[in-house]
């Protein structure tokens, strides 16, 4: 599992990749989180023709949504992930607990 991970961070092995904001070699639950991005800017920003990479520690994304979410205008986050093993799932009481615990009300 964790080869086909690195396999899709542009063919890097687990050992080459590195977290773009604090520099740290991932380790394997890094890898497995595949807070990752690959991306080719069109046109209309100031990156217009950029290709852009970045993959982020499980630390460093925590930073990187703690700082986003109150720039935002419309919550990014918009739910919980149901798992197909539902021993994980939440039951609807613990999910609005638990997005109540990050500020967030549904009305559904």
């Amino acid at each position: 599992m964790i080869e086909e991970k690195a396999l899709h961070l542009d063919s890097k092995k687990l050992s080459e990749c590195y977290c773009n904001m604090c520099g740290k070699q991932l380790d394997e639950w890094d890898i497995q989180e595949d807070y990752s991005a690959d991306y080719r800017v069109g046109y209309g920003s100031k990156y217009d023709k950029c290709r852009i990479q970045i993959q982020l520690c499980c630390e460093c994304f925590d930073k990187v949504m703690d700082w986003l979410r109150p720039q935002c205008r419309i919550e990014p986050i918009v739910g919980v992930v149901q798992y197909q093993n539902p021993q994980f799932n939440m039951t609807p009481e613990e999910e609005k607990r638990f997005l109540a615990d990050w500020g967030i009300v549904r009305n559904d």
